[in-house]
């Protein structure tokens, strides 16, 4: 059981949206975990008539900055919540708010009444934490989630623009507001490649395009697999500086190899001569984002929504392409986690066995004269076609 100090301002049981939603996984923490729970005065009686199991409740009180709030969301704001200059806004209240939650409790995370720092609220991704500052050197962890947002606006739809603000332009500079960079800094990007260590897996190129992140401390890289390269690679890591970056595990058995795709962020698998790559599939069940080279099996599975895919064109820009891409993975942990989970649905519903099966099926039975022929259309144009499709055949995809 941890000891959890669980920071949710707007957490209320009598609220809606991210404030219900906050309460909710508050109080199912705490049936599992010790769990105190720091919340905005204003929701104090709610939560406390709610009678969950938390250790404790501590209450953040700002009269004074909540008289402000109140008046911009009136009378500048009109009491519109779905503003999104109004999220911007509200950073200013989030930083007080943990900025007098740290006073209140840094005596107790000093002298170990917890384990770890969760703020559950507020989901975005963009606000950066004063805890994170705060704890940048320890005693105890800080960790932000789940996080939500970060979904580009359709083009084409006047929907869209009509919601649209100008302040959505400029969301990229999070990156610049204070706490920023210790919020984020720990965050780093889990890669992983899996296969034979021959020179047509391209492992080189991989070292190579994560070399800059792995350089600066920003991302580790697990080899899993061995074969004549591993000496070569072992020296390329040393000849880049990243030697203390990357570890080379040699084969696994396969419980294991999925475990550590499990703990992986991303799949960095450029094998430049590659027919089938059932390792993207396990990678995107698994929830490792694959970055892979838009050739042979690996281009086909994969596509924008679930991960990336890089043009076979020349080494040095290979390696470019690999590099940037990660490095607008380690900056947008957001995006990260969109196509994590985007993966993991789409190897649910269209890579499973029981998918295959029904598939198989579908031809044998067209096979012996007592079915219809199957439609399957090339895999590319099977992806063009899946929200289209019926059940069955989206499996092709």
């Amino acid at each position: 059981m941890l000891r959890i100090l669980l920071l949710a301002p707007s957490s209320n049981p009598d609220g809606t949206h991210g404030s219900l939603i906050g309460y909710s996984h508050a109080e199912a923490l705490a049936q599992l975990h010790a769990v105190t729970v720091v919340i905005h005065h204003d929701n104090e009686e709610a939560v406390r008539r709610k009678q969950a199991p938390f250790c404790g409740i501590e209450v953040v009180r700002l009269p004074w900055l909540d008289r402000i709030h109140a008046w911009c969301f009136r009378w500048i704001f009109r009491n519109n919540y779905a503003s999104q200059v109004l999220t911007a806004f509200n950073y200013l209240f989030c930083l007080a708010f943990e900025w007098r939650a740290w006073r209140q409790t840094r005596a107790r995370i000093m002298t170990g009444d917890f384990d770890v720092v969760l703020r559950l609220l507020p989901i975005s991704s963009v606000l950066p934490s004063p805890f994170a500052f705060f704890l940048r050197r320890g005693p105890i962890p800080f960790v932000i989630g789940p996080i939500n947002g970060g979904l580009p606006w359709p083009t084409g739809f006047r929907q869209a623009d009509k919601q649209k603000e100008w302040i959505s332009n400029l969301r990229g500079f999070y990156r610049l507001l204070p706490f920023a960079r210790s919020t984020y800094r720990c965050a780093k990007l889990k890669l992983i490649f899996v296969g034979g260590l021959v020179p047509i897996k391209a492992v080189d190129l991989a070292l190579r395009g994560a070399a800059s992140l792995l350089q600066a401390g920003h991302a580790r890289f697990t080899i899993v697999g061995d074969g004549p390269e591993r000496a070569s690679l072992e020296q390329l890591t040393k000849s880049l500086g990243i030697q203390k970056a990357v570890s080379f595990c040699g084969w696994l058995r396969h419980g294991e190899v999925l475990q550590r795709m499990g703990e992986a962020d991303v799949l960095v698998f450029p094998s430049v001569r590659e027919f089938g790559g059932g390792v993207v599939f396990e990678s995107l069940a698994m929830g490792a984002v694959p970055v892979v080279a838009d050739f042979g099996g690996p281009g086909d599975i994969v596509h924008p929504e679930i991960g990336f895919k890089v043009p076979l064109t020349n080494e040095e820009d290979v390696v470019l392409q690999i590099e940037k891409i990660l490095s607008n993975l380690h900056g947008d942990r957001g995006l990260l986690e969109r196509l994590r989970q985007q993966g993991m649905r789409y190897a649910r519903e269209y890579l499973s066995w029981e998918r295959k099966a029904q598939l198989t099926s579908q031809i044998l039975t067209w096979a012996v004269g007592q079915g219809p022929k199957p439609d399957l259309p090339p895999p590319q144009v099977a992806r063009t076609l899946e929200l289209l499709a019926t059940p069955e055949l989206t499996c092709l995809a």
